[in-house]
């Protein structure tokens, strides 16, 4: 287990020598694609289908929300759209399923905005098709179809309702690095998961190489989230998830080292970003702390640190020695001994960590090694 406090600590280290989503096609428009098609429907003699006007954005049925809706996926490739409006709410939830225990259907939904353009679109699971999502308050389209678009079902209808809600969360909108809130060291923020695809973005910035410890913690919840670092150049340097959030508390810690100087994006999402938690929010904290080693970065052999020449002689050369530290998890240091004379000859490393001031668990938590290459 990670101690929470980070002390940095000296080594002495001595030498010696001896495309498009589903419902919409590449070649069409959103309409023309989602448009029912009737010539595929074979129909045993006496039962048939209600033809409904709902057939695409023009004929759109309007829905309240909060209202309870049924209707049927009836003939094959059948699809019914429904309008409505938001207001002043930038949050929708959508319930679909079918009424009758058994059906070939497999209902789902898309959210789209009155020109056609998609904006959300439903999660399947076990015959329901259900999400909640964030939009923009106001007007948008809702359609209906067989996740397949290769069944029907004459006897069973769906039913579908809709409501809305404004935004729980406070620091909205922060979905993107343009909008990312401010987070200072030891001054952690809440946020909510609050609709699926959801991602809040925080950013704090560095003038010089820095050891990071992130901590996010969070009550159990119905989502697993997941918490990634961006670097200044836009690369994700760490990605963490917990996939136990829903038996138990989350409390991810991780250490890294920033070695560019400039602003670094903290990203919070679900790990699928489909699931959401309306009622428990999450705190992200960071604290940072100078790197006192001088020889980083030496994390990679090209980057090794280098060590004075030694020559092989009759006698042992004197002990260089080198101090750095164990700054982070899985802190490796490489150093490059340049040798001469040596046919062959005998190399000695020696790895003294100082102790001074740890206590006995953080003692035995940390053991130095060393490896000569």
């Amino acid at each position: 287990m990670r101690s929470e406090h980070h002390i940095p600590r000296y080594v002495s280290l001595s030498l010696a020598l001896v495309g498009c989503i589903a419902l919409v096609s590449c070649s069409k428009t959103a309409e023309q694609s989602l448009a029912p098609d009737a010539t595929v429907d074979a129909l045993p003699p006496g039962i048939s289908c209600d033809f409904d006007e709902s057939i695409g954005l023009a004929t759109a049925t309007s829905l309240s929300a909060g209202q309870t809706l049924t209707g049927r996926i009836c003939p094959v490739q059948d699809q019914d759209w429904f309008r409505f409006n938001t207001g002043t709410d930038s949050r929708v939830d959508v319930q679909l399923q079918m009424a009758g225990e058994f059906s070939a259907v497999i209902p789902t939904y898309a959210i789209v905005t009155p020109d056609g353009t998609p904006v959300a679109q439903g999660n399947s699971r076990a015959g329901v098709a259900q999400g909640r999502h964030c939009v923009t308050p106001g007007e948008h389209i809702l359609v209906v179809r067989d996740a397949t678009d290769a069944h029907q079902d004459l006897r069973n209808d769906y039913e579908l309702i809709v409501t809305t809600g404004a935004e729980p969360d406070a620091l909205e909108p922060n979905n993107t690095s343009a909008t990312a809130t401010g987070l200072a060291p030891n001054s952690p923020k809440n946020g909510l998961i609050a609709c699926a695809g959801d991602e809040d973005w925080y950013r704090f910035e560095v003038d010089a190489r820095y050891i990071l410890t992130l901590q996010l913690e969070m009550e159990i919840a119905d989502f697993q989230p997941r918490v990634e670092v961006i670097s200044p150049a836009g690369q994700t340097i760490l990605s963490v998830s917990s996939g136990a959030s829903s038996r138990v508390d989350t409390q991810l810690l991780e250490t890294l080292a920033l070695e560019e100087v400039g602003t670094y994006f903290i990203r919070v999402t679900d790990n699928n970003l489909q699931d959401t938690d309306l009622d428990t929010p999450y705190s992200v904290n960071i604290r940072l702390e100078q790197d006192l080693d001088q020889n980083e970065p030496n994390d990679e052999p090209e980057d090794s640190t280098a060590i004075p020449a030694l020559d092989c002689g009759d006698e042992w050369t004197e002990w260089v020695e080198l101090e750095g530290t164990f700054g982070t998890d899985g802190d490796v240091d490489f150093f490059r001994a340049p040798l001469t004379g040596c046919e062959p000859g005998v190399l000695e490393a020696e790895v003294i960590f100082n102790t001074d001031g740890l206590t006995e668990a953080q003692s035995n938590s940390i053991q130095a090694a060393i490896s000569l290459l």
